[in-house]
């Protein structure tokens, strides 16, 4: 069942029970989560313990952040904060911060799931790229994450290729219509 908190598996008890995974949480192309869902993602992270790395994700695309937390005046929302400058929800730092958003508190409040993301380029600077992949290997495997994801962009994929060349257990699979037409000839 997909909803607005990702992709529950139901299925038969004798086969759900089975299961390497229990939910999977998936990121579109366009469109990040609810501030309201990326706040409870937030304050999930801080009771698990695990608020610093999303600190460390942000300070990724903006190092000058000292502060994250979450306030509900009204409804809760994230605010972060720089250096000499008060507090602001996370919808005023732009695109990118809201996506890295997305991406790490899905993650690390996924244990053992699976994170489905859609053009992970999108709002990611290309400079940005390598670092986000570092982390993105680094938490999949202390929190035991499969990340699936999918991209246009050949700055990502060069920023994959070298940030997974020291990896272990990466897959890559590459579509593109000439592979898919010679596949379609082929069983044809």
């Amino acid at each position: 069942m997909a909803h607005s908190k990702g992709i529950l598996v139901k299925a038969n008890s004798e086969y759900s029970d089975n299961l390497p995974f229990k939910q999977i949480y998936w990121i579109p192309a366009s469109g990040n989560s609810s501030e309201q869902n990326l706040a409870r993602l937030y304050d999930q992270s801080y009771l698990d313990g695990n608020n610093d790395k999303v600190m460390k994700a942000f300070k990724i695309i903006d190092s000058s952040i000292l502060d994250v937390r979450t306030l509900t005046l009204g409804t809760p929302l994230i605010y972060l904060a720089r250096k000499d400058e008060n507090l602001m929800p996370l919808s005023v730092f732009g695109e990118s911060l809201n996506r890295v958003a997305d991406l790490f508190l899905k993650l690390v409040n996924d244990r053992g799931g699976i994170l489905l993301i859609d053009e992970i380029e999108n709002a990611i600077h290309h400079i940005h790229q390598s670092k986000l992949w570092e982390m993105l290997f680094e938490l999949a495997t202390e929190f035991n994450v499969q990340i699936f994801a999918t991209t246009h962009s050949l700055e990502m994929l060069k920023a994959f290729t070298q940030v997974s060349s020291a990896q272990d257990k990466v897959v890559v699979i590459i579509l593109s219509l000439r592979v898919m037409f010679t596949l379609i000839k082929l069983l044809g």
